[in-house]
């Protein structure tokens, strides 16, 4: 997997178009429970559309989503966060980020790096911080050093 600025994406030395969507974790009006074969369906009419890719909107997917992708060919972007230290709302993540964005980032990349779907990691929707907050830049480098440093080998 390669990407390059002058002539795009490829995937296992073949140029290919991402044509993704984003896709939220609940189902509708379903509701955020999984439903393994609502979740089949939902990808299967993505595919009828044309859609190879994902980004999972706005936060981990269930890791029943991810096996699907696996098994149908789709490319995910992986998405950690909904907002890093500037409040979306009064009980948000964001009262927690300080202190546990590390940990959660670390173990959301354990949890799904093994799958061969997911072929971009996200480190926020929405953000706040990037366009006004000079410590961005600063927590943005933090987190990809993160991303770059969580153990290579998998787990057992």
């Amino acid at each position: 997997m390669r990407f390059d600025a002058d002539q795009g994406f490829f995937l296992n030395g073949e140029p290919l178009k991402i044509l993704g969507v984003c896709l939220h974790h609940d189902l509708g009006c379903l509701g955020t429970a999984i439903n393994r074969r609502a979740l089949e369906r939902q990808l299967e009419i993505l595919k009828e559309m044309g859609c190879n890719a994902i980004r999972t909107s706005h936060n981990p997917p269930a890791p029943e989503l991810l096996e699907l992708c696996d098994r149908m060919g789709f490319l995910v972007q992986d998405e950690a966060f909904d907002m890093w230290r500037k409040r979306k709302s009064e009980y948000d993540y964001s009262r927690d980020f300080p202190e546990w964005y590390e940990r959660d980032l670390t173990d959301h990349i354990l949890r799904d790096r093994n799958h061969p779907s997911v072929f971009m990691w996200s480190i926020g929707n929405e953000v706040y911080e990037q366009f006004d907050d000079v410590r961005a830049d600063t927590l943005t480098l933090q987190q990809a050093n993160v991303l770059l440093n969580v153990p290579r080998t998998a787990r057992a």
